[in-house]
């Protein structure tokens, strides 16, 4: 019943969207698209890219990182400004600059791609922003690709030919995954490059930093910079603890701790409940997950991926990207960089262990 009541909410949800997309946006249905690809998800996406697409062919130079750990993660990842990623890759992160990619998604475009909320009308450099956006001409033996954490559903009305894009969405369905996927994320962030469309450029500024100067979070910024004096600056934990205070600076302790032990139960199962995002194009939302885009939607589970190497999901991907190489070559790359992400999580729950006691000593 419970199901039955979100699929008629999302159903809804579809029909508002067409309707506004229909009376509103002068590019309805208008970019004559080829092949697309969505790449959805919150962590390995990037890597999956490079695996594919790459042969993982290192896309950055390691001139600011002296942990060896956290390079092995994130050198096959996107950071910043780098050459393969920014010939061929598109993703939707507002504000900040691609000098190759011909459109800046705009704020506003990008608050309509997450929440799917629609106002009275559509203003023109929002309608023209996400046409532009869409239709980039940055591609890869003809095929576009987007790195995205959400789910295409705003671009269904933009393309003629919508059956001709595929969605790889790397699923993520249980907490403590969901938990190792975002810290793994706050640790690649906090080495980022910010730069910004927004901000004069800084060459110091990370790319968590750039955001939260763009939402005038000055007070995060401060309130980091007092942490710090606390716990030492530290690779592994800074871009942790930035995410905590940018969530909620007065609970930042009690949701660093427990993530923490999300960390810890890291092989256990407990299941992820997503109710307050069923209307939304959050990746794990599963508002695609309709009999029309059932050929379209390929859902990869991030743990028979990664934890497995599940061999069906490994064929799919080979599939959707014309794979070069055998499988055995792609399970065993995977396979490293699981390894070396697993070894990464060890060494962030022994760091933030010193970091909560030196927190939870100065709080009292």
């Amino acid at each position: 019943m419970k199901e039955l009541t979100v699929q008629l909410q999302q159903e809804h949800k579809w029909g508002e969207l067409n309707l506004f997309f229909k009376e509103h946006s002068q590019y309805y249905k208008q970019i004559d698209n080829d092949e697309v690809v969505f790449i959805v998800g919150t962590e390995g996406t990037d890597f999956i890219a490079n695996l594919f697409l790459n042969d993982l062919n290192e896309t950055i130079t390691n001139n600011r990182i002296q942990s060896e750990l956290i390079w092995n993660h994130i050198k096959y990842n996107r950071q910043g400004p780098e050459p393969w990623f920014d010939d061929y890759i598109i993703w939707d992160s507002p504000g900040h600059t691609d000098p190759k990619q011909h459109t800046t998604l705009l704020p506003e475009s990008f608050e309509l791609l997450k929440t799917l909320n629609t106002s009275e009308t559509l203003s023109y450099n929002i309608d023209t922003n996400l046409k532009n956006f869409f239709s980039n001409n940055k591609t890869l033996n003809g095929t576009r690709y987007f790195i995205t954490q959400r789910l295409p559903v705003i671009s269904y009305f933009y393309y003629k030919n919508f059956e001709k894009v595929k969605i790889i969405l790397i699923d993520i369905l249980d907490i403590h995954t969901e938990v190792y996927a975002k810290l793994l994320q706050s640790v690649r962030l906090s080495f980022g490059m910010g730069s910004s469309a927004i901000l004069s450029p800084r060459p110091d500024r990370t790319t968590q930093e750039a955001w939260v100067e763009e939402q005038g979070l000055y007070s995060v910024l401060d309130r980091f910079k007092e942490i710090k004096k606390i716990t030492g600056s530290n690779e592994f934990t800074n871009g942790i603890l930035m995410e905590a205070l940018t969530s909620n600076q007065w609970t930042f302790i009690n949701d660093i701790e427990e993530n923490y032990h999300c960390l810890k139960k890291h092989e256990t199962i407990k299941p992820l409940h997503i109710d307050s995002h069923i209307l939304s194009s959050k990746n794990n939302a599963g508002i695609m997950d309709f009999p029309i885009f059932s050929s379209q939607l390929y859902k990869i589970n991030y743990r028979k991926l990664f934890y497995s190497q599940d061999s069906s999901h490994v064929k799919d991907l080979m599939k959707l990207f014309n794979a070069t190489h055998n499988i055995d070559y792609y399970k065993e790359e995977i396979q490293k960089y699981d390894r070396a992400n697993l070894e990464l999580k060890l060494n962030i729950e022994r760091e933030l262990v010193l970091v909560l006691d030196k927190l939870k000593k100065n709080n009292k």
